[in-house]
């Protein structure tokens, strides 16, 4: 732990351990008494600065920097001989530290001059400017402890009668309460050196070292022990880590900076009173403000947050200059959505207790309580407060004023640091931050928000913290700005208007390309056919049609001809499971459904089937022309049904005017022309197919079909090659699984899942690469992002900003306006949203809540749950999901569907279902020990379609709980890491090599000669990339449903062996 750039004060102690009564306030350990040795051991605290410093090879230096300002008359003899005494009166800046074999040895000189460095500033343009820079200077530079240069004097000129003496120190021999008492000694050794009176200040009766000695004597007593099961008791091993609004997660080095700003008299006046009434300090209430701001930006129940104490227990240390400083880590109990005043009684104990047990070094603490510290965490806390008393009166002398200057440090031991300071002209935020992670205006608004939050909880203390808005008014003006307003609509717009225009216009331009062809004059004209038979049949505005077909061009006629007679589609999967189909007919109740050939045997019963096979004559003789329609902009386009997480699909009804807005905004998102040609990659099942229509559709270009085989095996790479897309719409997963890049489109759109980074800039140094986010119950899509190559695009690929005529707005607690930068839930608005959910009122009421941010009367905000922030440029970064919903592979889950499905099995008491490394993972407890796993999964997949069903099951008596009787999910075992002794290797060197192409596509460490690929957790996405691979690894072009045919390992490459000798 090093110390961070505090102000030099000795209320470090004060503001805290005002809530202690004296006797607790003093440590219980015997006093230190005067020894007399040439060399020592180091402290525990130089012993860590020591390692820290030589750990930071090139970094900037561990240096305290004091000042002492001297206006007028300046005897430059006189201060020379008080840094002569001060130096002689302080054995720790005469100290040298050896390294003796494994321990670092401390080595006092005698006393000797200080050298002292003049330099005379007057005669450029800014001196005031010049002496910022070299004590700027003066911090960077590193010291020699093993010589004993530990510290540098120098004085700055800047006028005849203005003079600056800069004192830098290693923090190997110095803390902040240091440099108070070098302040103080230093200016009175001054004075009495100028008026040429003899020293009066004795040399203090105990050293540094007389400490160093007794603490390590200490440690190994009782008392440590006591306070070290304080910390053990107190301190968790897996700290929360504190969500800050960060610009980036990781950096190379510390470059701190501070922000400065006045705290208002009014405030601390109300804080101390809150204070009194309580009971506590005004550290106390201070600290508590400060830790609900924290716990708002990442909404924790708890945070941790480190303060510094001196460490001077003893009566005997007060004057003595050495490292004696030490962290404590504060734990600040959020949860339960508490008061201010709650929050100041919690914290008060909190306080309490962790200032009468300080006396154990930091990095003891941390040794014994061993903390999670992966990927470089730091121990128990990122961030410190500290309250200092810095009103310090100048000294003046008959012909000169001595003021004292702030002190300042080049390194802290958090990321942040707030230090509120009292001074002659008030209170002082100090704001020091690591500017590698936090830029000025996050400090400079954060600075706002903790002012913001501490005047309304003082103001109405016994209000819950988290329903004061902290958002200040510039913020929220800038927040509003970043939706753009809505581009101009035709009020009559839909899609079959616009494919009608289209085809009016270009009636000879290709509609749909691949494999299946047709213009837009003759795709329109039977659509219009279909519409009549439709429209003969009861079809109209809000009469449901459902589409069961296997062909995907079927389903675009289909659709088109359903919109065209004025109803609404609704797409139905024939490779579903039965039961999942019957419910959704069950739960819609559709006119009809049109259907094909075999299919139509299996429409659920209670339904009317239409066989568009037994449409041929009547369809022949109905009219091309476009029917007659009457199609409202509220009015129901579609139904698509998503994962419940109540066990049941949810029907999410969506409207014309919705359609019109996101086709108006998209155009503006991804530049598209009427040569262009769309994949029709996305399943009907999903919007997204909607989706790649309506940019077609809107450019006047063609929609690209794949063949039945690539359809039917996710053969992704064939599809690209064989309709040459010049765009498509892929989730991520989908992106990454493509081998042969000669096939990839020139324009790129991911959506449907998190974007890793890496892949969207591999592909944006040659493509144009879009992240579009949006779902379901807004219209499809809603933000977008263009991806630019050679931009750093951060820790996770950002979703970015709302399209024209969508609102968007990330809150907290589900109603208060989350600051730029920090986590919230994402909420939508504008006319893109959907009706809502098909017969559940209560469900629809739930999740589109009424507009309570100023927009147009009878307006909703729909909540989409999930976890984003706002960057200050107004792109959106999406963090993850606030529910148990999950995508997979692109496919939105809801893991309680999943787990209702489970919980139906019989003997399954209790079920827990995650997903892992992009596959779900279930947990169940039975009551019967022969339930087995591939039982649980047949079960699943008899409800659920393929990508719901879990890729492994764990089967349990139990699953493991907390003490409180929680699930205790850090016990979950790992089941995609497999035992490598339960598998038999790969038995020559082919195997060996498509196991390595399996381990790699699967993120596995051990792959087996019979292991099933599916049972691995293999998909139908990543067997395309496997039979990728293998295509470019043998330089064969093997069908992908080889894979699907021979999952287990043996089997496929006995396949592959087959199928070179087959194809030469």
């Amino acid at each position: 732990m090093t110390i961070s750039q505090f102000q030099p004060t000795g209320s470090y102690v004060r503001g805290p351990v005002a809530d202690l009564s004296p006797s607790d306030a003093t440590a219980t350990a015997p006093s230190a008494a005067p020894r007399e040795v040439p060399a020592r051991p180091a402290s525990h605290a130089q012993e860590r600065m020591w390692v820290a410093e030589q750990l930071a090879d090139g970094a900037p230096a561990y240096n305290l920097q004091m000042g002492l300002r001297i206006r007028g008359h300046l005897d430059l003899e006189a201060l020379r001989r008080a840094l002569d005494e001060v130096a002689a009166r302080h054995d720790a800046l005469r100290t040298r530290f050896v390294v003796d074999g494994a321990r670092l040895t401390c080595v006092v000189d005698p006393p000797a001059r200080v050298p002292l460095e003049v330099a005379d500033l007057s005669p450029l343009g800014d001196p005031a400017g010049a002496v910022a820079e070299r004590a700027e200077r003066e911090l960077d530079n590193r010291f020699d402890p093993a010589t004993g240069q530990t510290y540098r004097a120098v004085l700055l000129t800047t006028d005849a009668a203005d003079h600056t003496l800069l004192l830098t120190m290693d923090h190997l021999i110095a803390d902040p309460w240091s440099v108070q008492v070098l302040h103080e000694d230093l200016a009175q050794a001054y004075a009495r050196w100028h008026a040429g009176e003899p020293s009066t200040d004795p040399v203090p009766a105990h050293t540094y070292g007389d400490f160093a000695a007794w603490q390590r004597d200490w440690l190994a007593g009782p008392e440590c022990a006591g306070q070290l099961a304080y910390w053990r008791d107190s301190l968790p091993a897996d700290p929360p880590r504190l969500a800050l609004p960060l610009r980036t997660a990781a950096r190379e080095r510390q470059d701190m900076r501070r922000f400065a700003a006045m705290l208002e008299g009014g405030l601390v006046d109300s804080a101390n009173a809150t204070a009194r009434s309580a009971r506590a300090s005004l550290f106390t209430v201070l600290f508590s403000g400060y830790a609900a701001l924290l716990g708002r930006y990442g909404q924790h129940q708890e945070v941790l947050v480190g303060t510094l104490c001196t460490g001077r227990t003893q009566p005997e240390t007060e004057r003595v200059v050495g490292f004696f400083a030490n962290a404590v880590a504060l734990r600040a109990d959020l949860s339960g959505r508490p008061s201010l005043r709650d929050l100041v009684g919690r914290s008060r104990e909190v306080v309490l207790d962790a200032y009468t047990n300080q006396d154990v070094p930091f990095d003891t603490v941390v040794e014994t309580v061993r903390p999670d510290r992966a990927n470089g965490r730091r121990a128990f806390f990122d961030v410190m407060f500290q309250l200092a008393d810095l009103e310090r009166q100048p000294l003046s002398l008959p012909d000169a004023v001595l003021e004292p200057l702030p002190s300042a440090s080049r390194i802290a031991g958090a990321d942040l640091v707030l230090t509120i300071a009292r001074e002659r002209d008030g209170y002082h935020c100090y704001w020091d931050y690591d500017a590698g992670l936090l830029d000025a205006a996050t400090i400079e608004r954060m600075h706002g928000h903790y002012v913001r939050l501490l005047d309304a909880a003082l103001t109405e203390p016994d209000r819950p913290i988290t329903e004061f808005e902290i958002v200040t008014a510039p913020e929220r003006a800038a927040i509003a700005a970043f939706s753009s307003p809505a581009r101009p609509v035709d009020a009559g717009w839909t899609l079959p208007s616009a494919f009608e225009a289209v085809a009016e216009r270009r009636p000879d331009f290709p509609a749909l390309s691949g494999r299946v062809r047709a213009s837009y004059a003759e795709l329109n004209a039977d659509a219009n056919r279909l519409a009549h038979a439709l429209q003969a049949r009861g079809v109209g505005p809000e009469a449901v049609v459902g589409l069961f077909f296997d062909d995907r061009a079927d389903v675009l006629l289909g659709a088109l001809g359903v919109l065209k007679a004025g109803g609404a589609y609704l797409p139905l999967d024939p490779n579903y499971p039965a039961p999942r189909t019957e419910y959704m007919v069950d739960d819609a109740r559709p006119t009809l459904v049109l259907t094909r050939g075999p299919l139509t045997a299996r429409v659920p019963a209670g339904s009317t089937a239409v066989d568009l096979d037994d449409l041929g004559s009547e369809l022949a003789a109905a009219s091309p022309a476009n029917p007659v329609r009457a199609l409202h902009p509220d009015g129901l386009a579609y139904v698509i049904y998503t994962s419940g997480s109540t066990g049941r699909p949810k029907g999410v009804g969506v409207v014309h005017r919705g359609l019109a807005v996101v086709s108006a905004g998209q155009r503006h998102a991804v530049p598209f022309s009427p040569a262009d040609r769309m994949l029709q990659f996305a399943s009907p099942n999903f919007d997204a197919s909607v989706l790649e229509a309506l940019m077609a559709v809107g450019a006047g270009a063609s929609l690209c079909l794949p063949d039945l085989e690539a359809v039917a095996h996710t053969d992704l790479e064939r599809m690209l090659g064989g309709t040459r897309a010049t765009a498509a719409l892929l989730p991520p997963s989908a992106l990454a699984g493509i081998v042969d890049e000669s096939v990839v489109p020139e324009t790129i759109m991911v959506a449907g899942e998190a974007c890793p980074v890496p892949l969207a800039e591999k592909w944006a140094a040659s493509r144009t690469v879009i992240n579009l986010y949006g779902p379901t119950e807004a219209s499809i899509v809603s933000t977008s992002y263009r991806v630019e190559a050679g931009v750093q695009q951060g820790a996770s690929l950002p979703i970015g900003r709302p399209l024209p005529g969508i609102r968007a707005f990330v809150v907290q607690d589900g109603h208060t306006l989350a600051p730029v930068g920090v986590p919230g839930e994402l909420l939508l608005g504008g006319e893109v949203l959907a009706r809502g959910y098909l017969g559940r009122p209560g469900l629809t009421a739930e999740r589109f809540l009424p507009d309570g941010f100023g927009g147009s009367p009878g307006g909703r905000l729909y909540r989409t749950g999930d976890l984003v922030r706002w960057r200050s440029d107004g792109v959106l970064e999406y963090l993850g999901r606030l529910d148990h919903q999950v995508k997979v592979r692109g496919f939105r889950i809801e893991l309680g569907e999943v787990e209702s499905c489970l919980a139906a099995f019989p003997a399954v008491r209790e079920v827990v279902v995650v997903a892992r490394d992009g596959r779900l993972v279930a947990y169940v407890g039975v009551a019967d020990a022969v339930v087995t796993e591939d039982a649980l999964r047949e079960h699943c997949s008899r409800t659920l379609p393929d990508y719901m069903v879990p890729a492994r099951v764990s089967i349990d008596a139990a699953l493991p709980k907390t003490p409180n009787g929680k699930l205790d999910r850090a016990r979950l075992p790992d089941l995609l890491a497999v035992d490598p002794q339960e598998r038999v290797a790969p038995r020559d060197e082919l195997e060996e090599a498509c196991a390595e192409i399996w381990r790699e596509v699967l993120k596995l460490d051990v792959v087996g000669a019979f292991d099933d690929f599916f049972a691995l957790g293999g998909h139908s996405l990543a067997a395309t990339r496997v039979v990728g691979h293998v295509r470019q690894a043998f330089s064969v072009d093997l069908p992908v449903r080889t894979l699907f045919e021979h999952p287990v390992l043996a089997d496929f490459t006995a396949a592959l062996v087959r199928w070179e000798e087959e194809h030469g």
